[in-house]
Formats: C-alpha cells, sequence, structure tokens
C-alpha cells in the first residue's frame, strides 16, 4: 500500500542530522519563538560533513517544495545545533503543511545532490499571509507549475521528506500507482515513526 512503502523509507528518514523540534504535533502561533533544533545520531552524513547550512521554512509535497522563509545560517550543524526564530504572520496561512529543511551550502550525497534534512511537518496559526502559486502548486505535488520556485531533491531526501513530514493519502491518490506516491503523500498523518524519533530526541535532550 502506499503507506506501507511511505513507512519502509524510516531508515533513510532516520539518516543525520535528526530534526527533534518542531515535531509532527508542534503548534506555533503568529508572532511566537522557538529554537529548531538537531542532533546527530552517529550515522553517515555525520552533521559535520554539512559544512555551512541553511535553515529555511518552507512548504510543498515530499518532492516538490517551495521556500517560505529563510531562518539562518550555522556555519557547522555538528556544533551550531539550534536556530532561534520568531513566526512572521506573513509568511503564509494557517496550515498545518510548514516544515524546516536545513541544506548543505556546498556538501553533498553519492548522487551529487545537497545534504539535506527535514522536520515533521507542524501547525502555524493566526497567520496573515497566503499560499503562493508555486506554493499551492508544491502542495499538490506539481513539478511543473512549481518548478521554478522549487529545489530538485535527490530520491533520498524525498523519501525523507515524505516519512518526516505527515503523510497524506487522499481518495483520488490511493488509486495511483507507486510511482506517483510522492504526489500522493498529502492528507491522512501516518508519520507516527518520524513523530516518535523526534519527541523521544526531545524527552532525552
Amino acid at each position: 500500500s502506499l503507506v506501507a512503502l511511505a513507512l519502509s523509507a524510516a531508515p533513510t528518514v532516520l539518516a543525520n542530522p535528526y530534526i527533534y523540534k518542531p515535531v509532527d504535533a508542534s503548534h506555533y502561533r503568529a508572532g511566537d519563538s522557538f529554537t529548531v533544533s538537531w542532533r546527530d545520531n552517529g550515522e553517515a552524513p555525520l552533521s559535520s560533513a554539512y559544512g555551512q547550512t541553511t535553515v529555511s521554512l518552507y512548504t510543498g509535497s515530499s518532492t516538490v517544495q517551495t521556500q517560505l522563509a529563510s531562518l539562518g545560517t550555522v556555519a557547522d550543524p555538528g556544533t551550531e545545533t539550534e536556530v532561534l526564530i520568531t513566526i512572521d504572520p506573513t509568511w503564509g496561512p494557517d496550515s498545518d503543511d510548514y516544515f524546516i529543511r536545513i541544506e548543505s551550502v556546498a556538501g553533498v550525497d553519492a548522487a551529487g545532490a545537497p545534504l539535506q534534512a527535514f522536520s515533521a511537518r507542524f501547525a502555524l496559526s493566526q497567520m496573515t499571509g497566503t499560499w503562493s502559486g508555486a506554493a499551492s502548486a508544491a502542495l499538490a505535488g506539481s513539478p511543473v507549475a512549481a518548478a521554478a520556485a522549487s529545489a530538485t531533491l535527490s530520491p533520498d531526501a524525498a523519501a525523507a521528506t515524505a516519512m518526516a513530514t505527515s503523510v497524506r493519502v487522499s481518495a483520488a491518490a490511493s488509486a495511483e500507482t507507486a510511482s506517483s506516491v510522492p504526489s500522493a503523500l498529502l492528507e491522512s498523518r501516518v508519520a507516527s515513526g518520524a513523530g516518535s524519533a523526534s519527541s523521544s530526541l526531545a524527552a532525552s535532550a
């Protein structure tokens, strides 16, 4: 099934670094401040391999994503393990389709794609913004419509996003083939594996 296929990506999702805050149950309001936090788990690639790394707020599907805000840059995510942010209400609408993406500026994986890690999806409320056309297309999993504002992900990164964020499967998506799984991962929260891992890490912090 589509859900089983998504859950099978768990080992990829648990690659470094873990973003253990926010988690899929996190809910913040416009004006709130909180820390985006991550840590190493000792598996490759180590956070130290990332070098200079950007931290950004995104929305989108598992393969098509649109950046909403740049939240900061760290020189070494192996030693700088959090970024404090304040929610700007203009970033988007009330939604639970927000997630954090951290990306190496120069570090790449074996396929030559940037090293990336993702948080679970989380909710923002009391927002005053709207989704741009590119953001709406990305949420619908439309690579053609959103390509101009979205980065191409490696297969590993796509699998990580699909599992680490809330997995959503609509009735229409259930009829799709396995090759269209990324655009189908949009509606029901079954990312309990990623959420549990994030929660357990937060509890042990």
